[in-house]
């Protein structure tokens, strides 16, 4: 009988441990009042960038390197995944005073 609420615990602690392993990767910028926040993010190679266009006016996060969320607006959101470590710089598209950078591990 005790053995059955030792293997629920175990059991549990496994699917926890699963579940927030499957968290990590993911990185969110935020785009509001005209910047993106936070301006630079670190991630490892292979996670996943996601923006969130909180603004009214429409948004890009493009890179020079081809990457692009293309236009963003008000509630969108879009997630670019980076393999290759490096600095990646990107700007709005139409708004060219905003930038930020993404750095890779």
């Amino acid at each position: 009988m005790r053995l059955l609420p030792l293997l629920l615990l175990l059991t549990l602690a496994a699917c926890g441990s699963s579940a927030a392993a499957g968290n990590s990767g993911s990185t969110t910028v935020d785009i509001a009042s005209f910047k993106y926040k936070p301006a630079t993010v670190t991630v490892k190679a292979g996670d996943k960038v996601t923006w969130v266009n909180r603004d009214t006016a429409g948004h890009t996060a493009t890179f020079k390197s081809g990457l692009d969320t293309d236009r963003l607006e008000k509630g969108d959101r879009k997630a670019l995944t980076f393999e290759q470590p490096g600095r990646y710089r990107y700007v709005c598209a139409f708004h060219a005073f905003m930038s930020g950078e993404v750095v890779v591990e």
